[in-house]
């Protein structure tokens, strides 16, 4: 099996952290390719920069969905994963939903924690569209600058780390998740390294990985084609597009 990790931002920083990740779980024979898109945004931290990485995500999927027989979108907010999911038929996974899903399993009571205070009005946002804002006990932040992310430095790993535990082990008893998820790529296998954490601390990652083999498994999603479409004229966009377009109005 040949699983796609495609990070819609521009950094390549982020990428190798979503790859440094996986070191931690044994997946088999499954092979996990790391890429990120060719245009767009550094980081999302908004809607507009989400609909902007959503056509950066259309137009890499375009060129190369036949090489893989599964998608994650690994950005906290999904981008794109709703518009690929009408259009391939392979499973698409995007680390939101497949984390918020499994923390849900665990618990009722969810509490969230990013790399950065800029992220949590959209976190929200996110989070109500998904339909799991009642279960969020909380959202906090480790106001990390995104410029200082350095998936090499062992330091930089070991900070983070401890911040977070800290953080956990100091909670008041009324304010205490059933379950912590870590949200977005740049905390990829952070999971792992913490200790004495007093409840499950999820990987979005890592479960984002297992959901595409169980998915796999499943041998689901054949899609049906409607051979009488009648075909749009468009404008600029690359011939690889204009091919997801015609699948998407053939099937409907």
């Amino acid at each position: 099996m040949n699983i796609l990790v495609l990070n819609p931002n521009i950094s390549s920083k982020i990428t190798k952290i979503l790859q440094n990740a996986c070191s931690f779980s044994d997946y088999g024979d499954v092979k996990i390719d790391f890429k990120n898109v060719s245009l767009g945004v550094e980081y999302i931290e908004n809607k507009v920069e989400a609909m902007i990485a959503s056509y950066a995500v259309l137009d890499y999927i375009s060129e190369n969905v036949n090489f893989y027989d599964a998608i994650i979108i690994a950005a906290f907010g999904d981008p794109g994963v709703q518009i690929l999911r009408k259009i391939v038929n392979i499973p698409v996974v995007g680390l939101t939903e497949a984390s918020l899903l499994h923390a849900r399993l665990i618990g009722t009571n969810i509490g969230i924690f990013t790399i950065s205070r800029s992220f949590i009005d959209w976190y929200k946002e996110i989070i109500y569209e998904l339909g799991f804002s009642k279960n969020i006990v909380f959202i906090n932040s480790l106001d990390i600058d995104l410029m200082n992310i350095d998936a090499n430095n062992s330091k930089f790993i070991d900070e983070i780390t401890t911040m977070i535990c800290n953080y956990c082990n100091n909670l008041e008893i009324n304010n205490k998740p059933d379950v912590f998820l870590l949200a977005g790529a740049p905390l990829a296998g952070v999971a792992f390294l913490l200790e004495n954490v007093q409840f499950p601390v999820i990987d979005s990652l890592d479960i984002a990985i297992k959901s595409c083999i169980n998915l796999h498994k499943s041998a689901i999603l054949k899609r049906k084609v409607n051979n009488s479409v009648t075909i749009k004229k468009t404008l600029g966009l690359s011939d690889n597009v204009n091919g997801l377009l015609r699948i998407n109005n053939s099937s409907r």
